[in-house]
């Protein structure tokens, strides 16, 4: 099932996504109950290959997540928000066109993947921070070449915020 079809029908429902995935009976529930995240799903595409351009940073709809899935991966449900993946740079990863739940509270702080402004464009890849200040822009397709900024080219790079869950059929 395509996971646009299936965040209609969970949200005809009233339901999380992981009611569809998993035995769970339905429950009935929405974000006022404080199981669930009324988490903003932004137009927002990060290019996964070369940058996208935001076509709007304001939501364009909300999605219901369970808090708790999203505390086990280790994203902070006031900070997350639902942008977009555009290219198969990232893949295996990140298949085009998935959506991706991004902690807006974790800067880059660590390696990892991050959604993040380079220059007029969002693209989503692996940040990596080299001994010498540098940082190391990585795909997961090896198809793909890493990009170094050099320490003085931090500044034409903003993080967004840590990809924490890639919602994806496999």
């Amino acid at each position: 099932m395509p996971l646009q079809v299936a965040v209609r029908l969970c949200e005809a429902q009233n339901e999380s996504l992981d009611w569809l995935v998993s035995d769970a009976q339905p429950q009935r529930h929405d974000a006022t109950d404080g199981q669930s995240v009324t988490v903003p799903v932004m137009e927002v595409r990060a290019g996964a290959g070369p940058e996208q351009f935001a076509a709007g940073e304001e939501p364009a709809s909300t999605l219901s997540l369970p808090r708790a899935l999203l505390v086990a991966h280790g994203i902070r449900p006031d900070a997350a928000r639902i942008v977009w993946s555009m290219g198969n740079s990232m893949e295996p990863t990140i298949k085009d066109g998935a959506p991706m739940v991004v902690d807006t509270s974790d800067v880059g702080e660590r390696d990892d993947v991050y959604v993040m402004r380079r220059g007029a464009g969002i693209t989503v890849k692996r940040l990596q921070h080299m001994a010498d200040g540098s940082i190391l822009l990585k795909s997961d397709n090896p198809a793909y070449e890493p990009d170094r900024l050099p320490k003085d080219d931090g500044d034409e790079l903003k993080v967004i915020g840590r990809v924490g869950l890639v919602l994806q059929a496999i």
